[in-house]
């Protein structure tokens, strides 16, 4: 769980760009960012945080317009 801060862990196989977006438990997104990422193992970490509602939310990982992997996570 976060309150604030959240690092988001993910690999990817080329150099890219990537968008993170937070999706809450109706499905609107939230949050979007893009990030430029290199090949391997990548965190991205989004700050100020402490105004979404506590709950769960879906992270939900993009890269040229394709989903790429999604995570569950928990806001305190």
């Amino acid at each position: 769980p976060f309150i604030e801060n959240l690092n988001v862990n993910f690999a990817i196989v080329e150099n890219g760009v990537v968008e993170l977006q937070i999706i809450n438990i109706n499905g609107q997104k939230i949050l979007s960012k893009q990030s430029s990422v290199n090949k391997g193992n990548n965190t991205l970490q989004l700050n100020g945080l402490s105004k979404l509602s506590a709950g769960i939310y879906v992270v939900k990982l993009m890269m040229k317009g394709e989903v790429i992997g999604y995570q569950k996570i928990v806001k305190n």
